[in-house]
Protein backbone atom coordinates (compact mmCIF):
# COMPACT_ATOMS: atom_id res chain seq x y z
CA UNK A 1 0.00 0.00 0.00
CA UNK A 2 1.29 3.16 -1.05
CA UNK A 3 1.45 6.44 1.27
CA UNK A 4 -0.66 9.42 0.64
CA UNK A 5 2.43 11.27 -0.25
CA UNK A 6 3.58 8.96 -2.52
CA UNK A 7 0.47 8.91 -4.41
CA UNK A 8 0.37 12.76 -4.57
CA UNK A 9 3.85 12.33 -6.03
CA UNK A 10 2.62 10.05 -9.04
CA UNK A 11 -0.48 11.58 -9.44
CA UNK A 12 1.59 14.70 -10.60
CA UNK A 13 3.12 13.54 -13.61
CA UNK A 14 -0.92 13.55 -14.77
CA UNK A 15 -0.72 17.13 -14.00
CA UNK A 16 -1.79 19.46 -16.76
CA UNK A 17 -3.64 16.42 -18.42
CA UNK A 18 -7.13 16.60 -19.92
CA UNK A 19 -9.68 14.55 -17.31
CA UNK A 20 -10.15 11.98 -20.05
CA UNK A 21 -7.16 11.86 -21.22
CA UNK A 22 -6.41 10.43 -17.41
CA UNK A 23 -8.71 8.18 -17.58
CA UNK A 24 -7.54 6.57 -20.48
CA UNK A 25 -4.20 6.22 -18.92
CA UNK A 26 -5.58 5.00 -15.76
CA UNK A 27 -7.36 2.38 -17.64
CA UNK A 28 -4.38 1.60 -19.44
CA UNK A 29 -1.94 1.02 -16.22
CA UNK A 30 -4.85 -0.52 -14.66
CA UNK A 31 -5.02 -3.13 -17.80
CA UNK A 32 -1.09 -3.31 -17.70
CA UNK A 33 -1.30 -4.28 -13.99
CA UNK A 34 -4.01 -7.29 -14.87
CA UNK A 35 -1.90 -8.23 -17.05
CA UNK A 36 1.47 -8.15 -15.38
CA UNK A 37 -0.69 -9.93 -12.80
CA UNK A 38 -1.78 -12.68 -14.75
CA UNK A 39 2.13 -13.14 -16.26
CA UNK A 40 2.94 -13.36 -12.30
CA UNK A 41 0.17 -16.10 -11.48
CA UNK A 42 1.81 -18.69 -14.36
CA UNK A 43 5.50 -17.64 -13.34
CA UNK A 44 5.63 -16.48 -10.08
CA UNK A 45 8.47 -14.32 -10.87
CA UNK A 46 8.98 -11.35 -8.67
CA UNK A 47 9.23 -8.43 -11.44
CA UNK A 48 5.85 -9.70 -12.94
CA UNK A 49 4.15 -8.89 -9.21
CA UNK A 50 6.64 -5.36 -9.14
CA UNK A 51 5.21 -4.91 -12.47
CA UNK A 52 2.08 -5.15 -11.60
CA UNK A 53 2.38 -3.35 -8.31
CA UNK A 54 4.04 -0.05 -10.39
CA UNK A 55 1.25 -0.19 -12.88
CA UNK A 56 -1.60 -0.65 -10.59
CA UNK A 57 0.07 2.60 -8.51
CA UNK A 58 -0.37 4.81 -11.63
CA UNK A 59 -3.48 3.89 -12.32
CA UNK A 60 -4.53 4.54 -8.65
CA UNK A 61 -2.15 8.07 -9.27
CA UNK A 62 -4.51 8.81 -11.97
CA UNK A 63 -7.56 8.18 -9.99
CA UNK A 64 -5.84 10.67 -7.54
CA UNK A 65 -5.24 13.50 -10.38
CA UNK A 66 -9.03 13.33 -11.53
CA UNK A 67 -10.06 13.62 -7.69
CA UNK A 68 -7.77 16.24 -6.51
CA UNK A 69 -8.35 18.56 -10.35
CA UNK A 70 -12.33 18.39 -9.85
CA UNK A 71 -12.23 19.63 -6.48
CA UNK A 72 -9.32 22.53 -7.40
CA UNK A 73 -11.18 24.73 -10.06
CA UNK A 74 -13.89 24.81 -7.12
CA UNK A 75 -11.51 25.58 -3.96
CA UNK A 76 -12.16 22.42 -2.38
CA UNK A 77 -8.86 19.99 -1.27
CA UNK A 78 -9.98 16.15 -1.44
CA UNK A 79 -9.58 14.81 2.01
CA UNK A 80 -9.56 10.88 3.54
CA UNK A 81 -11.51 12.52 6.60
CA UNK A 82 -15.21 11.33 6.43
CA UNK A 83 -18.06 13.88 7.38
CA UNK A 84 -21.35 13.24 8.31
CA UNK A 85 -24.71 15.11 6.02
CA UNK A 86 -25.63 17.12 9.09
CA UNK A 87 -22.12 18.71 8.73
CA UNK A 88 -21.38 19.23 5.06
CA UNK A 89 -25.20 20.16 4.18
CA UNK A 90 -23.70 22.82 7.62
CA UNK A 91 -21.01 23.60 6.27
CA UNK A 92 -19.15 22.72 9.19
CA UNK A 93 -15.53 22.10 10.56
CA UNK A 94 -14.96 17.95 10.31
CA UNK A 95 -16.68 16.06 14.23
CA UNK A 96 -15.40 13.25 14.38
CA UNK A 97 -17.53 12.92 17.71
CA UNK A 98 -20.78 13.14 15.61
CA UNK A 99 -19.62 9.59 13.83
CA UNK A 100 -20.50 7.66 17.17
CA UNK A 101 -23.50 9.11 17.95
CA UNK A 102 -26.91 8.33 17.08
CA UNK A 103 -27.27 7.89 13.00
CA UNK A 104 -30.44 9.27 13.22
CA UNK A 105 -29.29 12.77 14.32
CA UNK A 106 -25.43 12.48 12.49
CA UNK A 107 -26.17 10.15 9.46
CA UNK A 108 -23.07 9.49 7.55
CA UNK A 109 -22.60 8.82 3.67
CA UNK A 110 -22.69 5.33 4.11
CA UNK A 111 -25.89 5.23 5.69
CA UNK A 112 -27.30 5.42 1.97
CA UNK A 113 -24.71 3.10 0.42
CA UNK A 114 -27.04 3.29 -3.08
CA UNK A 115 -26.28 7.09 -3.32
CA UNK A 116 -23.00 7.24 -2.14
CA UNK A 117 -21.33 4.70 -3.24
CA UNK A 118 -16.80 5.24 -3.61
CA UNK A 119 -17.57 8.79 -1.72
CA UNK A 120 -14.94 11.33 -2.05
CA UNK A 121 -14.85 13.94 0.71
CA UNK A 122 -13.82 17.81 -0.03
CA UNK A 123 -13.66 20.87 1.74
CA UNK A 124 -13.16 24.46 1.75
CA UNK A 125 -11.48 26.43 4.17
CA UNK A 126 -11.41 22.88 6.25
CA UNK A 127 -15.56 22.91 6.08
CA UNK A 128 -17.04 20.09 4.81
CA UNK A 129 -18.34 21.37 1.33
CA UNK A 130 -18.93 18.32 -0.86
CA UNK A 131 -19.13 14.97 -1.33
CA UNK A 132 -18.76 12.93 -4.93
CA UNK A 133 -19.53 9.38 -5.69
CA UNK A 134 -19.56 7.38 -7.98
CA UNK A 135 -22.52 5.31 -8.97
CA UNK A 136 -22.68 1.93 -10.28
CA UNK A 137 -24.77 0.78 -13.75
CA UNK A 138 -25.04 3.70 -16.06
CA UNK A 139 -27.38 5.67 -17.79
CA UNK A 140 -27.58 7.02 -14.77
CA UNK A 141 -31.39 5.86 -14.37
CA UNK A 142 -34.28 8.40 -13.34
CA UNK A 143 -35.22 6.05 -10.57
CA UNK A 144 -31.52 6.57 -9.04
CA UNK A 145 -31.54 10.36 -9.78
CA UNK A 146 -34.57 10.78 -7.91
CA UNK A 147 -33.38 8.99 -4.94
CA UNK A 148 -30.05 10.96 -4.95
CA UNK A 149 -32.71 14.14 -4.90
CA UNK A 150 -34.59 12.81 -2.16
CA UNK A 151 -31.56 12.31 0.34
CA UNK A 152 -30.19 15.49 -0.79
CA UNK A 153 -33.63 17.68 -0.03
CA UNK A 154 -33.58 15.29 3.59
CA UNK A 155 -30.51 16.65 4.99
CA UNK A 156 -30.50 20.51 2.89
CA UNK A 157 -27.75 19.25 -0.06
CA UNK A 158 -27.55 20.18 -3.13
CA UNK A 159 -27.33 17.37 -5.66
CA UNK A 160 -25.94 17.49 -9.42
CA UNK A 161 -24.53 15.30 -12.04
CA UNK A 162 -21.71 17.25 -13.30
CA UNK A 163 -19.86 17.30 -16.58
CA UNK A 164 -17.04 15.22 -15.04
CA UNK A 165 -15.42 11.65 -15.52
CA UNK A 166 -16.21 9.48 -12.67
CA UNK A 167 -12.57 8.21 -11.84
CA UNK A 168 -13.77 5.02 -10.40
CA UNK A 169 -14.08 2.70 -12.50
CA UNK A 170 -15.10 4.79 -15.53
CA UNK A 171 -17.66 3.44 -17.96
CA UNK A 172 -19.16 1.91 -14.83
CA UNK A 173 -20.13 4.23 -12.82
CA UNK A 174 -21.37 7.76 -13.02
CA UNK A 175 -20.03 10.83 -11.03
CA UNK A 176 -22.89 12.42 -8.84
CA UNK A 177 -22.24 15.38 -5.93
CA UNK A 178 -23.69 16.28 -2.91
CA UNK A 179 -22.94 19.77 -2.01
CA UNK A 180 -23.31 22.02 1.58
CA UNK A 181 -23.32 25.31 2.58
CA UNK A 182 -19.34 25.38 2.59
CA UNK A 183 -19.23 25.01 -0.93
CA UNK A 184 -21.11 27.74 -2.13
CA UNK A 185 -19.45 30.18 0.13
Amino acid sequence: MLSHNTLFRLADQFAGLEPDDIVDRMKQHNDAGSESYRCWEASRLARDLAEAGREFALGRAAQVRLAVDFGAPRGWRWTQFVFGLRTLAEGKRHAIGQLFRSRDKYPIANDFHAQFDHPYFYLRDSKAAAIAAHLNNPPFYEETRSECEAVACRFGLTFEVPDFPSWHYPGSTVLVLYTGAAARQ
